[in-house]
């Protein structure tokens, strides 16, 4: 009885590890030229009329982003978009410490 429990919990272990597999990887669809495409999808500016599109450039090759709208980008698009949001918090968050009032 204490092998079939033993049995049974890995069996339970080995379905964890699957599933947490199965979440780590993130969905890409993959491109005419074999590239992997990952979602990317840039949030509305509140209170904004107009929503500006985000220009990207990654060594001479240029997309434009809209904002609102799910599109599919190669990574290194997506990881320059990251770097220059967490720059611009950065920043924010130098000018709240620093404002004199």
């Amino acid at each position: 009885m204490a092998k079939e429990n033993k049995e049974a919990v890995q069996e339970t272990a080995t379905a964890e590890v699957t599933e947490d597999k199965k979440k780590k990887e993130p969905e890409y669809e993959v491109d005419n030229k074999g590239e992997r495409l990952f979602p990317c999808r840039l949030p509305l500016i509140p209170g904004a009329e107009k929503q500006e599109a985000l220009f990207v450039r990654v060594n001479q090759e240029t997309r434009v982003v809209p904002r609102g709208k799910t599109v599919m980008l190669p990574k290194r698009f997506i990881e320059v978009i990251q770097h220059s949001e967490d720059a611009m918090l950065q920043a924010e968050e130098y000018r709240a410490a620093n404002m004199k009032e």
